[in-house]
């Protein structure tokens, strides 16, 4: 049984993530998330090459391709019980090429979500913080997500 914080979570979840994208179709869910890709592409590359800016691009990267790996689940990849740390660019690599991952990884997560059926859509992944998610939560998920924290970079 979920605890109290298990079920706000859960919660908040529902309202931020799943309710906004209720009955829209992949394509329409695509141009969403491409639109905010191209927002999100915007402000990183108008960011001030520093420390803190590359490990905010690099958080951002490592979220996008665990929430794959997460959504690849309704096409019958195997559930990784893990964490995002293991998707993060390595804290070697310099901001310019930060800033590529991020443009592939988010067409590569436009591809995807194109090519999701409405059964797969409605499909449910658990989110290590916000629990059961389906895939139309997973992707306002990461287009919040990504939004959100870009908009701290200065």
């Amino acid at each position: 049984m979920p605890t109290l914080r298990e079920r706000a979570f859960y919660t908040f979840a529902g309202f931020m993530f799943e309710r906004p994208n209720k009955g829209q179709s992949a394509d329409a869910l695509a141009d969403m998330l491409e639109r905010a890709g191209e927002s999100t592409l915007k402000r990183i590359a108008e960011a001030p090459e520093t420390a803190a800016s590359e490990r905010l691009i690099a958080h951002v990267v490592g979220i996008e391709r665990w929430s794959l790996s997460r959504m690849r689940v309704a096409q019958g990849a195997p559930l990784l019980e893990d964490e995002y740390d293991g998707y993060r660019p390595d804290h070697t690599v310099a901001q310019p090429e930060l800033i590529a991952l991020f443009d592939a990884v988010r067409r590569e997560s436009v591809a995807l979500v194109r090519s999701l059926s409405p059964e797969e859509l409605a499909v449910t992944v658990p989110h290590n913080a916000y629990g059961p998610l389906t895939l139309r939560g997973w992707i306002g998920y990461i287009r919040g997500h990504a939004s959100a924290e870009t908009l701290t970079l200065r």
